[in-house]
């Protein structure tokens, strides 16, 4: 049975790469070009009858892709901060996505027009900050289950074998932007594919580009060097979850006219 949880969210800040497919974030990057807010999360209150696969997948990628491996090891050790540019067509995003522990972490999102949003969720508490209209809107009935699965799918906590080992992957180095990268390509059964360029000195992930979306690695760290980027303003309109949902509603009540 699915349990609909109305939870706060925003524009997915895990793009650059590393869906859990092992793609270099190509779902994520369209999401993150079309999508503008989610006020709605489907989770799970069953056991998961799929078998966490994530050790076999990483092992498989040691084979095939070791440095796309080391890159979802890094990316899966918290804390995190993971900070990256988004261009497609002259458009840019910035996403910053901090992860301190298990039930604390901080997404934030500026659109090419300017939009700038963060969300917070700690312990049972869930915060979207809009710093366009500087108001605050906070949900406090969210259960501890809620904010780990929250937390565990933009730390990229469970990996699937079966879809790491369906793509495939070559290996080699190529040049991006003018300089020479250790490159990975990786192709999913479906055929989408993904260019990750890897700093050859560093084998720090620089870059990944997949269907017209390039995302640039800005700051990717095992460390919080801001504690601030979880601070709440005081001094923004502080209104509530049910405000955000009216006000969301209303606004694609207008555009749909």
């Amino acid at each position: 049975m699915k349990k609909i949880a109305a939870v706060l969210a925003i524009i997915c800040a895990v793009t650059a790469a590393g869906c859990s497919n092992g793609d270099a974030g190509t779902a994520s990057q369209t999401e993150a070009a079309e999508t503008k807010e989610k006020v709605t999360l489907s989770l799970s209150d069953d056991d998961n009858t799929t078998a966490d696969s994530t050790d076999e997948a990483l092992e498989y990628l040691d084979g095939v892709a070791p440095l796309f491996a080391n890159y979802l090891r890094e990316r899966r050790t918290t804390p995190l901060t993971f900070e990256t540019e988004i261009t497609t067509e002259g458009a840019k995003w910035i996403t910053k996505l901090y992860i301190e522990d298990a039930d604390t972490c901080a997404m934030y999102s500026e659109d090419p027009d300017g939009g700038k949003i963060k969300v917070i969720y700690d312990g049972s508490m869930g915060y979207q900050i809009d710093y366009n209209k500087k108001s605050v809107y906070a949900q406090n009935d969210l259960s501890a289950a809620e904010v780990k699965a929250i937390i565990e799918a933009q730390s990229l906590s469970t990996l699937s074998y079966s879809d790491v080992s369906n793509s495939t992957y070559v290996v080699d180095t190529e040049e991006y932007e003018g300089t020479e990268y250790d490159h990975v390509r990786i192709t999913e059964g479906s055929g989408v594919s993904a260019d990750n360029y890897f700093d050859k000195s560093t084998g720090k992930l620089a870059y990944s580009v997949s269907g017209g979306y390039a995302t640039k690695v800005i700051t990717f760290e095992n460390a919080i060097t801001d504690s601030t980027v979880f601070d709440i303003p005081q001094d923004f309109e502080q209104k509530t979850f049910e405000d955000l949902v009216a006000e969301y509603n209303e606004a694609n009540a207008e555009a749909a006219e």
